[in-house]
């Protein structure tokens, strides 16, 4: 049997959308990049939290080889210094391997970071992208949409 646990059940205070066209392509990437993707909350309350998930649509072009990319999101609280709060274990965490003759793979992966800002001031959250040292990806390709969403959740 499995034990049960008390479950405390927040309640969403607000929903902001930010979506994104126009390709960007990210090529030999070393370290993460902004992705033409940000969105920006203002919590209630310092004790809310922020449901961040973001969707990016690419394009791994993969007639010469392996091509993937990872993810990172972050934050900057007021117009301040800007913290990760989430980052791929890996570059390559959407994989294509082996080449694949005049052929490509779309994809669009969601991921999702629950965040403690502790504030009340405005935040603006930036998913970025790294790709794998041989990869080449484009994001938002064929004027594709990116998501992001933010919710407000009270504790």
């Amino acid at each position: 049997t499995l034990a049960s646990a008390a479950v405390s059940a927040g309640k969403v205070a607000q929903i902001i959308h930010a979506s994104r066209t126009g390709e960007i392509d990210v090529d030999n990437s070393s370290s993460f990049v902004d992705c033409n993707l940000e969105g920006s909350i203002t919590p209630s309350a310092a004790t809310s939290k922020v449901l961040a998930m973001w969707t990016f649509q690419t394009t791994l072009n993969a007639q010469s080889g392996t091509r993937g990319y990872g993810v990172s999101l972050e934050r900057a609280i007021s117009g301040g210094a800007t913290t990760n709060v989430f980052s791929s274990a890996y570059d390559y965490e959407v994989k294509q391997s082996g080449a694949i003759t005049n052929g490509q793979r779309n994809t669009r992966y969601t991921w999702m970071k629950l965040d403690s800002p502790n504030t009340t001031s405005a935040i603006v959250y930036t998913p970025q992208a790294q790709t794998e040292s041989s990869g080449y990806v484009q994001f938002n390709s064929l004027n594709m949409i990116s998501d992001l969403i933010l919710m407000e959740v009270l504790a």
